[in-house]
């Protein structure tokens, strides 16, 4: 099954029309009602699940997967309204991030601490697309070959970019430019 399929076949969501701010809103009383539960949960998941990786790499997994989203969600539960600038957002891609965080993870649902991640997933990766701007990676993620994100001037660039557009995977909203336009 395709992407485009799926977003056909399952395009259940209610036409949502809002600027940053609205989102924001959301997001934040989401982030408020997330319980520190699933929170242990999620980092149990990915201890269990970085398990298959060299020792020499997993606690840098483990940390910059599980960073991402706990230090995102104490960002988005501290932050105010009023510190959001307010911008229009583009509904059908708030749409389109939120079918593909289910589309990506449909198989995975069975598994412990997958629908946890989902939830997780369905407030961090919105904030970080369309109010914050940043990657969808931990700046600190040790890409194969060593690489990390770089920050210039306020513009990202990752080394994995251009290879990882795909349906499978969340790359086509994030931020960041591939290392080649460094």
């Amino acid at each position: 099954m395709t992407i485009e399929n799926y977003i056909v076949n399952n395009s259940n969501f209610p036409t949502i029309v809002m600027n940053s701010k609205e989102l924001f809103k959301n997001l934040k009383e989401k982030a408020r009602d997330y319980p520190v539960s699933d929170l242990i949960t999620v980092k149990y998941y990915f201890d269990r699940e970085m398990k298959i990786v060299l020792k020499k790499y997993r606690e840098n997994f483990v940390y910059s997967y599980f960073g991402l989203f706990y230090e995102t969600l104490m960002e988005i539960k501290n932050k105010s309204e009023s510190e959001i600038p307010t911008f229009d957002l583009d509904e059908v891609e708030i749409q389109k991030l939120n079918e593909r965080i289910d589309f990506v993870s449909l198989e995975l649902k069975t598994e412990k601490g997958r629908e946890e991640i989902i939830t997780l997933e369905k407030i961090v990766y919105p904030y970080l697309v369309f109010i914050s701007k940043k990657p969808l990676h931990h700046l600190s993620l040790r890409f194969p070959g060593g690489n990390t994100i770089i920050e210039k001037k306020g513009i990202y660039f990752c080394p994995i970019r251009d290879a990882q557009e795909n349906d499978l995977g969340i790359c086509e909203f994030c931020c960041c430019k591939d290392y080649n336009e460094l």
